[in-house]
């Protein structure tokens, strides 16, 4: 998954009237530096731990909803556990400009089959078999954040 919002490291954005840090035990790592770097006084952080999918916790979705403007949010956990965060977190009015995100760990494939429309299940492998229609996909690397997978086109 790529786009503005995710990324490959996270960095500091200087200038923001909040920081919020969301992470898990296995994007703690990730999301450490960035807690030293700001942890200087100057601005308001706030270090928040999840373990579960956020539509489990309805406090998350309150609280991120009461933020203010200017406010700057990471993401850093396992793959199952962001891409939820970041949908919710748009949802309560984050654009992508104010979040980075962070997967961490293995991440399942998603591939759109341009022909059927099915969404399969592939590893790390160029080419795949549609589940649904049998054609031969090539697996692009143009991500489709409307299907959350990337697009497989048919090989001919």
């Amino acid at each position: 998954m790529t786009g503005r919002g995710w990324t490959e490291s996270l960095t500091v954005v200087p200038g923001r009237r909040k920081y919020i840090l969301l992470t898990d035990s296995e994007g703690y790592g990730e999301i450490q530096p960035v807690w030293e770097s700001l942890n200087d006084g100057e601005v308001p952080i706030e270090l928040r731990f999840f373990q579960d999918s956020p539509h489990l916790d309805k406090g998350l979705e309150d609280w991120l909803s009461a933020q203010k403007m200017g406010t700057c949010l990471y993401i850093a956990g396992k793959w199952e556990r962001v891409k939820p965060l970041f949908r919710l977190a748009e949802r309560v009015g984050f654009t992508e400009e104010e979040m980075q995100v962070k997967g961490v760990g293995p991440r399942e494939k998603r591939v759109f089959c341009a022909r059927c429309h099915t969404i399969n299940r592939a590893g790390e492998d160029a080419e795949i078999p549609c589940r649904e229609c049998g054609e031969k996909l090539e697996v692009s690397s143009h991500y489709s954040r409307l299907h959350d997978a990337c697009y497989g086109f048919v090989i001919i």
